[in-house]
């Protein structure tokens, strides 16, 4: 399956994927789009980690960086909710 993301309106990309692979690709968008920084860099990694959960909901990794996001846009109490859902959903 292959679709056009436009997470980040300057960093079109093509996905390509088989087993769901698409939500470890989002989040390493949305990662690439945070370390590229701009006005909106944190606004539009938050939509490709979220479009990411909606596609695996149990992925601690894509958790753990919607808090880094979150925390870093001043939203604490959502923030520590994706912190909790990650770490219990970290193998043990």
């Amino acid at each position: 399956m292959c679709m056009r993301v436009a997470c980040w309106p300057t960093f079109r990309v093509s996905l390509c994927t088989s087993n769901g692979t698409l939500c470890a690709r989002y989040n390493n968008l949305a990662n690439a789009v945070r370390e590229k920084g701009g006005p909106s860099a944190l606004d539009e990694a938050i939509l490709c980690y979220r479009s990411a959960l909606r596609l695996k909901p149990d992925h601690p990794h894509a958790y753990n960086n919607l808090g880094n996001a979150l925390r870093a846009k001043g939203l604490v109490k959502e923030a520590i909710h994706c912190y909790v859902t990650a770490a219990r959903l970290m193998p043990k």
